[in-house]
Formats: C-alpha cells, structure tokens, sequence
C-alpha cells in the first residue's frame, strides 16, 4: 500500500493494489488451511491444482510470487483455479465478492421498494415510522415469512 501524507503531516494509508489484495486474502487462505489441516500448506500443492485446470504449467513459485504481490496481473483463469482449490471465487481473492453480494442484496431491497410502492405502500413512511410501530412491521413480516415457509413445505 502507498502512503501518503495529508497537509497537517498525518500520514495516510491508500486503498490496497488489486495484487496486494489479491496477496492478503490468499495468505488468510493458507493460514486457514493450515489451522484447519495442522499442516502448512506447500504452494506446490496449489501449482498442481492450477496446472491440471488450466491445462497451462503453473511453478511453486508463480504461487509465492502472487502470495508476496508481486503479479500486478495475474491470468484470471489461474486466478479461478487458485481461488477454486479454497473453495471460493476469484472475486473473494480480489476482494469484491462482498461487494458483489451488496449489490445484489441492494437490487433486491430496490425491488421489493418497487413491489411496496406499486401497492400504495411508501418505504418512505416505513422508515419515518415509531419504534414500536417499526417493531410491529417487522414481527409481522416475520410471521407471514414463516408462514410461508411452511405452506413451501407443506404443499398440501
């Protein structure tokens, strides 16, 4: 990460670079691993992995090298096969994935808004509402989700 320093002289910390990213989140990847395996994981291991999915030759040391950040820009079909062998997607490596998930969850939240306003109900008015009134919404929405959950169950 750069630095930078602001007119009062505080010294500032810039967003990570996409391989710093990239280099941190594989590292917690390899540190869980090996908690959860009582072993350390060998980056040979993970070139294996990547080798037999991308078909293309992958050395130890192209792992370590993305592992010290030092592959601005790694091909993202091995980037798939390295986030694939933990189990997750090349978006967690670079460290979108909860950014992707956000935005679906706000396009969900936009429709729903949509959905409430087509049927005379403003979110605007949910949101001015009292404590104890927003309370209420909320524990009735729980039981129609409940309810519905179990006619899902229960076709009959």
């Amino acid at each position: 990460m750069d630095e930078s320093v602001d007119e009062r002289g505080t010294t500032a910390r810039s967003s990570p670079t996409p391989s710093e990213e990239i280099a941190h989140n594989l590292n917690a990847l390899f540190d869980q691993y090996r908690r959860a395996h009582g072993r350390k994981l060998p980056n040979e291991e993970v070139a294996e992995h990547v080798t037999a999915v991308t078909g293309q030759k992958v050395h130890r040391t192209w792992i370590a090298k993305l592992r010290d950040a030092t592959i601005s820009a790694p091909d993202p079909a091995r980037l798939d096969a390295v986030a694939g062998f933990f189990g997750h997607t090349r978006d967690y490596l670079l460290g979108i994935e909860d950014d992707v998930k956000i935005l679906r969850e706000l396009r969900e939240i936009a429709s729903l808004a949509d959905q409430l306003e087509a049927k005379g109900i403003s979110v605007r008015k949910l949101a001015n509402l009292e404590p104890e009134d927003t309370d209420l919404v909320v524990n009735l929405l729980q039981h129609l989700s409940r309810q519905q959950e179990r006619r899902r169950s229960n076709p009959d």
